[in-house]
């Protein structure tokens, strides 16, 4: 489980240094793709095949499957990192999620994905997550009529 928020600086070539944590769960391989709200998820092997045969399994009729498998399928890239843990992220991605050389990128592990964002993005979604924003999300998913427990 990916769980924990860094900061780090995207080199020249687009590169990132991964946590050293999350490269340990990862395992080699691993997959990139757009995520929602213009961010960049990075998904590890097993992850990844499980939802693209869930996408795969949707009907290609319907649009809103569609959409998430041309966003998802579509934009993906295999990765793995180098070394020295740095991870290259395809320029494609790069603009996709507004994350710009030399500047600094958050990192945040998801539960079972990681997600990748450009600071002023994140900075943004961040200041979103007032104490009623988190209540009203946590209403409308019945978290408080017991249906969530500990």
């Amino acid at each position: 489980m990916f769980t924990g928020l860094f900061v780090h600086t995207l080199d020249d070539k687009g590169r990132l240094i991964l946590p050293a944590r999350f490269r340990l769960s990862l395992g080699e391989r691993f997959y990139l793709t757009k995520g929602i709200g213009g961010c960049v998820f990075l998904l590890g092997e097993d992850s990844w095949r499980k939802l693209a045969e869930q996408l795969m399994k949707l009907s290609f009729f319907d649009k809103n499957a569609v959409t998430l498998q041309r966003l998802w399928i579509g934009g993906a890239e295999e990765a793995s990192c180098d070394k020295q843990g740095r991870l290259a992220i395809p320029l494609s991605l790069r603009e996709y999620a507004g994350i710009r050389e030399n500047s600094d990128a958050v990192i945040i592990g998801i539960g079972n994905r990681i997600e990748i964002w450009s600071k002023e993005r994140w900075d943004k979604v961040e200041g979103g997550l007032t104490p009623e924003a988190i209540a009203q999300a946590a209403e409308q998913l019945g978290l408080l009529e017991g249906r969530f427990s500990l």
